[in-house]
């Protein structure tokens, strides 16, 4: 995950998992400070806040742990620590402000029985105590309160500071959003193609698993090559296999293969709980398996829409990681892509509208597979030209459509061989 994929996260991880307590850990007192003008760097009266490193002071376990979830090297996080006090009085844990070159987060953390636990934590936005005069208190997610020096008690509000804080771990607004694009041009042309006999079904609700899109895109690779490349390397029997096409995996075997992927690829590496599956786990738990099979395997890089065409001409399917992606429809009965529009062949006024859904956020990442393309060159009355590019996917929920090259974000891309022996 890169740390410019991050800038429009949201995570808010209501995890009871206890993080090892760091030697470097013990004291969170608030103390007079600077605070940066955009989130954590412009002076606040009386703010009692203070950055501070590892180095110095604060839970070397948490640190780490955001460290690893933007992707950003330590040091280039600054962090500020103020403690928090349950409605009560008794001390509940502490708020962790942290600031990175893409923006700002917080984590809010008890320190219950000596050890640590995330109860919230959003990438996208500091803390609504950030900056304001008094003892912090919280009371529970989305109850956040100040005691003033003159004993008034002040409600805090999300949005004051922590705008969009989603729990668990999805944002609802970024999913299935409905988008209708129009197209005109005066004259075009439309090219396709895709790998024939390419089995798209398998999705990632087969396993009880979660955030498991990447191992059903692993299944779905694998049993293309073992299906139609590299001949039964899975040694399948009759009896693991679809009656009506004797090389392609049945749904038991493909679950099967979608759990091991999902150890293989380090899904859910936060904690066992949450996280997915990181871009560059996918191919790594996709080479131990094949490796496991005496096979080896070969990672290539894909890039640009040309190098998408040049692997499915080659008969070779693409791993697509996106954080940012526009799919057409479907049938939901027979889980086909609805066909694109087609190009009306008289030169005028025209037009045609294409209906997308879309999902963003790094809360809804997402591993798919394409294996073909389709690509409209159109031309308005002067002759200038623009395209529209598309990879024909399996959407790792069952079904087939189309992905928006040109609108979507690629985080990541890339093709696979497997050797005949």
């Amino acid at each position: 995950m890169k740390a410019s994929a991050v800038k429009s996260a949201v995570f808010a991880a209501a995890l009871s998992v206890a993080l090892t307590v760091s030697a470097y850990g013990g004291e969170y007192r608030q103390s007079d400070a600077i605070v940066k003008e955009n989130g954590i760097a412009a002076a606040s009266r009386n703010s009692s806040l203070k950055i501070k490193t590892t180095r110095e002071y604060g839970s070397q376990s948490v640190e780490a742990f955001i460290s690893g979830v933007l992707d950003e090297d330590i040091s280039h996080i600054d962090f500020v620590y103020n403690e928090l006090y349950s409605e009560y009085g008794v001390e509940y844990g502490y708020v962790l402000d942290f600031s990175y070159a893409y923006g700002n987060g917080h984590a809010i953390i008890s320190t219950a029985d000596g050890s640590e636990s995330i109860a919230e934590m959003d990438l996208e936005n500091s803390s609504p105590y950030l900056g304001k005069d008094g003892k912090y208190i919280y009371a529970s997610f989305d109850n956040y309160f100040v005691a003033q020096s003159d004993g008034d008690i002040v409600k805090l509000e999300a949005n004051d500071g922590a705008l969009g804080i989603s729990a668990p771990m999805r944002n609802k607004d970024k999913d299935d959003v409905p988008v209708s694009i129009d197209y005109s041009y005066s004259y075009g042309n439309f090219d396709s193609y895709e790998i024939s006999n390419f089995y798209y079904e398998y999705a990632a609700n087969f396993s009880d698993k979660d955030n498991n899109c990447a191992n059903a895109a692993g299944v779905i690779m694998l049993n293309y090559w073992n299906a139609f490349k590299a001949k039964n390397f899975l040694e399948l029997n009759y009896d693991e296999t679809f009656k009506d096409d004797k090389w392609n995996m049945n749904n038991d075997t493909a679950i099967k293969f979608m759990d091991l992927f999902y150890d293989y690829m380090n899904t859910n590496w936060a904690f066992g709980q949450w996280g997915g599956t990181l871009p560059l786990k996918v191919y790594g738990g996709f080479k131990r398996l094949v490796n496991s099979y005496g096979r080896e395997t070969t990672y290539l890089d894909v890039s640009t829409f040309e190098d998408v065409k040049y692997q499915v001409y080659n008969a070779n399917a693409v791993f697509i990681i996106s954080k940012d992606y526009y799919f057409t429809g479907y049938y939901p009965i027979s889980h086909k892509a609805k066909p694109l529009p087609t190009l009306n062949s008289v030169q005028g006024n025209n037009n045609f509208t294409i209906d997308y859904t879309r999902w963003y956020g790094i809360e809804n990442s997402h591993t798919f597979v394409g294996y073909g393309y389709a690509e409209y060159t159109l031309y308005d009355k002067d002759g200038n030209g623009s395209k529209i590019e598309f990879v024909k996917i399996a959407d790792g929920w069952g079904n087939t459509r189309y992905f928006n090259y040109n609108l979507s974000n690629k985080m990541s891309m890339f093709a696979v061989t497997i050797s005949r022996c």
